[in-house]
């Protein structure tokens, strides 16, 4: 079964949703080397166990979209 994760990027100031299985998201370790450490991005939880619904995934990326003054959405290829 597939969980979900919340990708955080504060310089671009967005909160996406992701799949477990998608591509972009890797199980919650994304695609790209942590050259700025989490200070750019994070992913949500950080403990990589995912949450089991999407209804979890929307609540935490919509309190995380608001802390960032973000734009919180689902991922466009996977959800």
């Amino acid at each position: 079964m597939p969980y979900y994760f919340v990708h955080t990027n504060k310089p671009n100031r967005k909160v996406v949703i992701h799949l477990s299985t998608c591509s972009f998201c890797n199980n919650g370790n994304g695609v790209q080397k942590k050259i700025h450490g989490d200070s750019n991005s994070k992913w949500y939880p950080q403990d990589g166990t995912g949450y089991s619904t999407l209804e979890e995934a929307l609540t935490v990326a919509q309190k995380s979209a608001r802390q960032l003054n973000a734009i919180s959405q689902c991922c466009k290829v996977c959800i």
